[in-house]
């Protein structure tokens, strides 16, 4: 991976860098280090500003894992369909609506959720490193959802008010009264 920007969070927020990627439209990865344990780390895919997929190295924080733990997908077949997508070469959310396992609305209200979760953790933490660069892998590149940044700072940031506000842990499964993050307009 080519690196294109790196710092500390306590320098650059990670709303700044949502920010700043989505208002110049930047196609990239945003990879989120020294959170929770040094070697772990989270990432945002970028497509002209946009987000169109995150992950990370803790199971319950990567896609298939998440559609499967809030019941939109069951874990033997969204297995199957990660292995399937892999073997043809296409992306896993466009593989997932392709054979009718998900719909885009479905999938992008889960990555939505996941993402949520993903920056209230980082965002919370109030430490870490970050890196920019790319490019994005082919397999990611291209699908189908795609995210705006400006709901999901403001939902994770009154998440992490909230918690603060009520004595909540960081992190808790504790929902409160709106949902994740809007879909980017077209």
């Amino acid at each position: 991976m080519n690196i294109y920007l790196e710092g500390d969070l306590t320098f650059m927020p990670l709303p700044d860098l949502l920010q700043w990627i989505e208002q110049v439209r930047k196609s990239c990865i945003l990879s989120v280090t020294g959170i929770d344990d040094a070697s772990a780390t989270r990432s945002f895919y970028f497509e002209n500003g946009q987000i169109i997929f995150c992950s990370s190295d803790h199971a319950q924080e990567r896609f298939g894992e998440y559609l499967t733990r809030v019941g939109q997908l069951e874990a033997g077949a969204m297995k199957t369909a990660l292995l399937e997508s892999r073997k043809l070469g296409v992306c896993f959310t466009q593989y997932l609506i392709d054979s009718r396992l998900a719909t885009l609305e479905t999938l992008t209200n889960s990555l939505a959720g996941l993402a949520e979760t993903i920056l209230v953790g980082v965002i919370g933490s109030g430490k870490g490193r970050f890196m920019v660069g790319g490019p994005i892998p082919g397999l990611i590149r291209g699908g189908p959802v795609r995210l705006g940044s400006g709901h999901l700072i403001l939902d994770s940031l009154r998440k992490l008010d909230e918690a603060d506000r009520y004595g909540k842990a960081v992190g808790s499964d504790v929902s409160f009264d709106s949902g994740p993050g809007t879909p980017a307009g077209p």
